[in-house]
């Protein structure tokens, strides 16, 4: 199976500039974790819940004037949409991360989570590289 049969295509996306207010509402309005950050239609970071209260909140009282490229990650493990799942899944258990931007040409074309790979996948190494994501 590759990663484009099973990736979220439906994609919200942020820009360096918008606040992490903004960041945070779209997170909530729309029930995810993570929102890749897009610059001139090439993926440059991603921002996470985890990132907007470690590197937002802890260290400022007020979210809605720090911008986004303060508190996003810069390098971020992708995947391909032609990879194959399993690969996708081992790269993301050896990274300890639980979605990936999936990108082509440097291109933003979807997200691949762990629970993308649980919901279509019945493969014992799979199942093995999901549990590793976890592991503290």
């Amino acid at each position: 199976m590759l990663v484009k049969d099973i990736m979220s295509k439906n994609l919200i996306t942020v820009k360096e500039s918008d606040t992490l207010q903004h960041a945070a509402e779209l997170m909530q309005q729309y029930d995810i974790g993570i929102l890749p950050v897009v610059c001139d239609g090439k993926l440059c970071g991603v921002i996470t819940d985890r990132d907007i209260v470690t590197r937002g909140v802890c260290k400022s009282k007020d979210v809605c004037d720090i911008p986004v490229s303060n508190c996003m990650s810069k390098s971020t493990v992708c995947a391909n949409p032609d990879q194959q799942v399993e690969e996708a899944a081992k790269t993301m258990a050896a990274q300890q991360v639980r979605r990936v931007p999936v990108t082509e040409n440097g291109c933003l074309c979807g997200i691949l989570s762990i629970g993308d790979i649980s919901k279509n996948s019945f493969d014992t190494e799979v199942a093995k590289a999901m549990c590793e994501i976890s592991k503290p």
